[in-house]
């Protein structure tokens, strides 16, 4: 499996953070499960297998893209995903970007990316194309 490049605020390897459900599903396919959380509108498609939830707007347009393993997804060249959360804090502050320490692990505001951690390790990066 290749790795994906992350492109803040515009796309998360082949997915621009702007696409339609459609453009969406030209490049994962239609065979996801929909869900909303709680009293959000917005729509996921959730792509398991794939390691993927994409979140829709009302308008069908991609907000953000959320990657879990077995998906493999990088920024500025550091791996992310299932990597001990300080050696990823460390190399990324190499690569010249600042992650804030938050509740659900390591945020950076100007990128809007996210990684979610769990037991000390990057469980999930979520990339957004607009703040929360």
């Amino acid at each position: 499996m290749s790795v994906w490049q992350i492109e803040p605020k515009t796309s998360v390897g082949p997915l621009s953070l702007d696409s339609s459900v459609e453009q969406v599903e030209l490049v994962l396919g239609n065979s996801c499960d929909r869900f909303k959380r709680g009293d959000n509108p917005n729509e996921i498609l959730a792509y398991d297998n794939q390691g993927l939830h994409v979140e829709t707007a009302g308008d069908g347009r991609t907000l953000a893209v959320t990657v879990f393993a077995p998906c493999r997804i990088a920024l500025k060249g550091v791996e992310l995903l299932s990597r001990e959360v300080s050696s990823v804090e460390q190399e990324l502050r190499d690569a010249g970007l600042m992650f804030e320490r938050v509740d659900a692990g390591l945020w950076n505001a100007d990128l809007l990316v996210m990684l979610v951690e769990h037991e000390g390790r990057v469980d999930g990066v979520e990339v957004r194309r607009v703040p929360y």
